[in-house]
C-alpha cells in the first residue's frame, strides 16, 4: 500500500513539474573572446522575463548557430530555487569560429582556412639517405573537431608529396588514427637505384596507459624498383612496453617491443610474407650527480650562504641540474618466412645499426643488431640535454630461413654526442670497424617528418 501511493505521489510530481514553467531571470554568455556579449545575446533574442520553455531554448540555439559566426554553440538552462516554476538562469556557452576579429565578426570559408592553416618544418638527415627538407601545412581541426588535415611536401634524401587525415581519439583509447596518401621516392644505398611507392594507407597508434602502446596499420603501394613495377599489400600489429621517459632516461628502465607484419604482392599465389621483429632495450644508471643551487635567502646558521641550511632543513626553494653515466644495451631482430623482394631488404650499416660501417654495405631478409653505449649526460635547461658516449656495435643480415644464433656479426665501435630538445635528438658518431678500414662519421637528427 505505501509502495502504491509513494507512486501515485511521484506521477503527480512528475506531471506538476512538466506543466511548469520557469523565468528567465539572468543570461550568462561564455567562450566569446571577440564577439561583444551585447551582440551575442542580441543575436540570441532572449531577455529576463520569457518564459524558460524547451522551445525557447531551441530557437535561441538554432538562431546563434545560423549567425554564422560559431563553430558550435550550447544552451543550457539552470534552476535558481526549489520551485520549478521560479526563476532560472540560462548560460550560453558559444566556440567561435576560426578567422574571427573585432572587425570581421563572420568570417568566409577562406578566412576561417588561413586562421586554421599551420605550416610546420621539415628537415631530417638519415645516415645513408642524406637530407631532407620541406614543409608539412596542416589544416587544424578542420573540418571537424579533432580532425588535422596534413599535406607534406619534401625535397632531397626523400621527395614526397601527400595528404593525410589524423584524427585524435581520447580516453578510453588515447591515441591517433591516420589515412591517407601521396608519392615518395628515395636511393636505395645498397643498390644505388631509385625506389618510388604510390601508397595508400590506413594506421592506428593507441595508448591504452602511459607505459603501453600498440599501433597497426594496411599499406597498398605500387613500387617502381630498379626497372621493376610491382604491386603489393601489407599490413601488421606491434606493441611497446616503455615507461621510460625517452630512449636517453637517465634512470632505470626497461623497454621491450614485438611484432609481426605481412607483405603480398599481387599475382603470387604463395602464401603473403611474414615478418617478426623483437626489441628489448634497458638503462643502467651506473653514476647520479645532482647540483642544487637555492634561490632563497641564507637561513639562521647559514653564515656562508650556501644554501646547505635550507636544504637540510627542507624549507627554501632551489634549482639545479643532474648529470649522469649511463649504460644502455638494446639487441633486437626481424625474421622473414621467404624472401624478401630487392626493395624490402633489411640494410645493414650506419647510424640505425651498425656504426663504423657504411650505410648498405650489404642487405638480407633478416637483420639483428645489438648495441652497448655508455652516456654522460647533463641537462642544459628545463627541456635540453646534451652528453658525450662511446659504443660498441654488433650487427647482421642474413637470407630468410638462417637461425639467428648461426649468423655472424659484425662490430664496430667508436664515440659522439648527442643533443636532446622539445623531444627530438640529434646525433654525431664517429665508428671504426673493428675488422679494418677508415673511421666512418654518422649524423641523424629529424624534425616534422614523422615516418
Amino acid at each position: 500500500m505505501l509502495r502504491a501511493l509513494l507512486r501515485v505521489a511521484l506521477v503527480f510530481l512528475w506531471a506538476g513539474s512538466a506543466s511548469a514553467q520557469g523565468v528567465v531571470e539572468v543570461v550568462l554568455v561564455h567562450g566569446n573572446h571577440t564577439t561583444p556579449t551585447d551582440q551575442v545575446l542580441a543575436l540570441a533574442d532572449l531577455t529576463p522575463g520569457q518564459p524558460a520553455t524547451a522551445a525557447l531554448v531551441a530557437q535561441v540555439e538554432r538562431r546563434l548557430r545560423e549567425s554564422g559566426r560559431f563553430a558550435d554553440v550550447s544552451v543550457q538552462v539552470r534552476q535558481r530555487s526549489l520551485d520549478p516554476a521560479g526563476p532560472v538562469m540560462v548560460v550560453i556557452v558559444v566556440t567561435e569560429r576560426a578567422g574571427v576579429s573585432d572587425r570581421v565578426l563572420s568570417p568566409g570559408l577562406a578566412r576561417r582556412l588561413r586562421a586554421a592553416l599551420m605550416l610546420g618544418p621539415i628537415l631530417q638527415y638519415d645516415d645513408g639517405y642524406g637530407a631532407t627538407y620541406g614543409l608539412r601545412p596542416t589544416l587544424v581541426d578542420r573540418p571537424w573537431r579533432n580532425l588535422n588535415i596534413s599535406a607534406p611536401l619534401t625535397w632531397g634524401g626523400e621527395r614526397k608529396a601527400a595528404i593525410e587525415a589524423a584524427r585524435t581519439l581520447t580516453d578510453p583509447l588515447r591515441g591517433q588514427l591516420r589515412a591517407g596518401g601521396g608519392i615518395d621516392r628515395r636511393v636505395n644505398p645498397f643498390y644505388d637505384v631509385a625506389d618510388t611507392r604510390r601508397s595508400g594507407w590506413v594506421r592506428a597508434d593507441l595508448s591504452p596507459t602511459s607505459w603501453w602502446r600498440v599501433s597497426g596499420d594496411v599499406r597498398r603501394s605500387l613500387v617502381r624498383f630498379a626497372g621493376t613495377d610491382a604491386r603489393q599489400w601489407s599490413g601488421g600489429v606491434a606493441t611497446v612496453f616503455d615507461p621510460r621517459a625517452d630512449d636517453y632516461a637517465t634512470a632505470l628502465g626497461m623497454r621491450a617491443g614485438a611484432g609481426v607484419d605481412w607483405l603480398q604482392l599481387d599475382g603470387r599465389s604463395v602464401p603473403p610474407i611474414r615478418r617478426t621483429s623483437a626489441d628489448v632495450a634497458v638503462s643502467l644508471p651506473l653514476i647520479r650527480l645532482v647540483t642544487v643551487r637555492s634561490t632563497a635567502p641564507p637561513a639562521d646558521g647559514d653564515e656562508d650562504g650556501d644554501g646547505d641550511a635550507d636544504q637540510d632543513a627542507g624549507g627554501g626553494s632551489g634549482s639545479g641540474s643532474v648529470r649522469s653515466v649511463v649504460l644502455a644495451l638494446r639487441a633486437r631482430t626481424t625474421r622473414a618466412s621467404a624472401q624478401l623482394p630487392a626493395w624490402e631488404q633489411a640494410l645493414l650499416g650506419g647510424a640505425l645499426n651498425l656504426r663504423g660501417v657504411r650505410p648498405g654495405a650489404a642487405v638480407g631478409d633478416n637483420v639483428t643488431a645489438v648495441s652497448a653505449e655508455v652516456r654522460f649526460a647533463g641537462g642544459l635547461t628545463p627541456l635540453a640535454r646534451a652528453g658525450l658516449r662511446a659504443f660498441l656495435d654488433g650487427a647482421a643480415v642474413s637470407p630468410a630461413g638462417v637461425r639467428l644464433r648461426d649468423e655472424a656479426l659484425t662490430w664496430g665501435a667508436g664515440g659522439g654526442l648527442f643533443l636532446q630538445l622539445g623531444g627530438r635528438t640529434a646525433s654525431l658518431d664517429v665508428g671504426w670497424p673493428l675488422s679494418g678500414g677508415r673511421p666512418r662519421l654518422h649524423v641523424q637528427f629529424g624534425v616534422g617528418l614523422g615516418r
